[in-house]
């Protein structure tokens, strides 16, 4: 870890150490000094997690691998680290199986390649305007199909299309976790009675805000209102 000061640095290793010890509750408060200080960094979230995962707090575990890849979403350790906090959850809501297409069209605008779709849209824009300019004006040994230009140009609004997408993605900060089990799903926010009782570590999406309550949609497809203590925003 490259540590922005010696503050930093030295709680990263006393953390690391407390961890090691199996003293979890106090590598936890080291590891959250440095996460409010640092909070792009990916690794300091990864170890947050293992942390609270090892203390068995499962809603703090998910809620910081989530946070882990949303920093960077090719972590594979993280991956396998929420898919083992997930199987720990009781009643855990399962998201649905995405069918092959919507697969490949989320990892076609995953938020790291916005500026990968970005660049290269840039690029086959240039090349156009270089072929229209070199038709026009310089007389080629090489006789270009007459088409290619426009192809190049249809290129760079379909990659910057996906750019703005990726982009989208990465801007989107509407993912949350229950942090209390058993919270109490409603369908309305006067509702006597709940729907559904959400176990901790539940993943949702938060879509509106009214006073303490907050509409959130499950990773089923199912919408209702919680109360906005019990989650926490990704």
């Amino acid at each position: 870890m490259e540590a922005g000061d010696h503050a930093n640095q030295a709680w990263w290793q006393k953390a690391n150490q407390l961890y090691q010890q199996k003293n979890y509750d106090s590598a936890i408060i080291y590891y959250q000094k440095i996460a409010t200080l640092l909070p792009q960094n990916a690794l300091v979230f990864f170890n947050l997690g293992n942390a609270y995962y090892k203390h068995n707090q499962i809603g703090m575990a998910v809620l910081n691998y989530e946070r882990t890849l949303s920093i960077d979403p090719d972590y594979t350790a993280a991956k396998d680290n929420l898919e083992l906090s997930q199987k720990r959850i009781p009643n855990r809501i399962p998201e649905p199986n995405d069918i092959f297409f919507v697969r490949w069209w989320k990892d076609l605008t995953k938020s790291t390649l916005a500026n990968v779709w970005a660049i290269t849209g840039f690029c086959f824009f240039i090349l156009s305007l270089t072929l229209i300019g070199l038709k026009r004006w310089v007389k080629l040994a090489i006789q270009l199909p007459t088409q290619l230009s426009k192809l190049l140009f249809l290129l760079s609004l379909s990659t910057l299309a996906l750019a703005y997408v990726s982009t989208q993605r990465m801007l989107r900060h509407n993912k949350a976790v229950i942090l209390i089990g058993e919270t109490p799903l409603r369908t309305e926010i006067n509702a006597t009675k709940s729907s559904l009782l959400l176990p901790e570590g539940t993943v949702l999406y938060t879509e509106q805000a009214q006073g303490n309550w907050v509409k959130v949609k499950l990773p089923d497809g199912r919408t209702g209102w919680v109360e906005k203590s019990s989650l926490e925003q990704i």
